[in-house]
């Protein structure tokens, strides 16, 4: 199949050069040939190493190239991560370089990426016929239609563009408690938990992060009390590496959650009355 992809392609091109001169009047680094050979397989990086490099590649990397049919699963408790990545890897080809991908698509065919954080994957495809449609079928999604929810984000495509928000459901139970604590706690205590919030603030966190300020200060006006300031939200997202060190490439200050949440852990919302609140990831 590969083989007759790739005399398929050839003859393509051929025939668009063919009003150019003669292949053989081609300088050789400039030949068909060469155009059409792949470049030494490198390893395929797929596991990231925070939240936030794991939501950037998805939204940024994949959902915005087209990656919109997607599956999510978890890594069976007591199996090797990296056994599985090589797996799913070599059964649906995704190591291919990326002059293989784009064949692919210009023949009308699909190709497919794999992301995974912890014991948490995301199988990714474009359009196209693809053995991926095949074999996940019935578990396929389309994130123009259901967003990707993972870790207390929902990933989906709109309009063209990848749309990062909370999940409503963690939006909900977050707004619930800071409205609830509005008038019980100090206005610098109230700011620092909106400064130490480990949603990376893309547009739509921010609108959800701004409607929450502003729930919080109605209630505080009513009351009487000094209203928290617009400030104490984030509105520079955090460029990170998604395959390398989990540090973010600017320095974060959080006076309240030092680390994001990982696969297998809560995420502290805050404290009352000495009791732990968290939020499930």
């Amino acid at each position: 199949m590969a083989v007759e992809h790739r005399a398929r392609a050839l003859g393509v091109l051929k025939a668009v050069v063919k009003g150019f001169g003669r292949e053989g009047d081609w300088p050789k680094e400039q030949s068909l040939n060469f155009c059409l050979e792949d470049k030494p397989d490198m390893k395929y990086r797929c596991e990231a190493t925070s939240v936030a490099g794991f939501v950037q590649q998805l939204a940024v990397g994949y959902l915005a190239r087209g990656y919109v049919f997607y599956v999510v699963g978890e890594v069976p408790t007591g199996k090797d991560p990296r056994l599985i990545d090589e797996k799913l890897i070599q059964k649906y080809e995704i190591s291919a370089s990326k002059a293989t991908r784009s064949r692919r698509k210009a023949l009308g065919l699909a190709n497919v990426q794999y992301l995974r954080f912890k014991d948490r994957f995301v199988l990714l495809a474009t359009h196209g016929e693809h053995d991926f449609f095949v074999h996940e079928a019935g578990q396929i999604k389309d994130a123009r239609e259901m967003p990707i929810k993972v870790f207390g984000y929902a990933l989906s495509y709109r309009a063209g563009h990848p749309h990062v928000r909370i999940e409503q459901g963690r939006y909900l139970e977050l707004k619930a408690y800071l409205t609830d604590l509005a008038v019980h706690r100090k206005k610098d205590w109230l700011e620092g938990q909106f400064r130490s919030l480990w949603y990376e603030p893309y547009a739509p966190v921010r609108s959800q992060l701004h409607c929450l300020l502003r729930r919080v200060n109605s209630r505080r006006k009513l009351a009487q009390f000094e209203l928290l300031a617009p400030s104490c939200i984030r509105t520079r997202r955090r460029i990170v590496s998604p395959f390398g060190s989990c540090m973010p490439l600017e320095r974060r200050t959080s006076a309240f959650i030092e680390a994001e949440p990982s696969a297998d852990m809560d995420s502290s919302v805050g404290d009352r009355d000495g009791v732990t609140i968290r939020q499930r990831v």
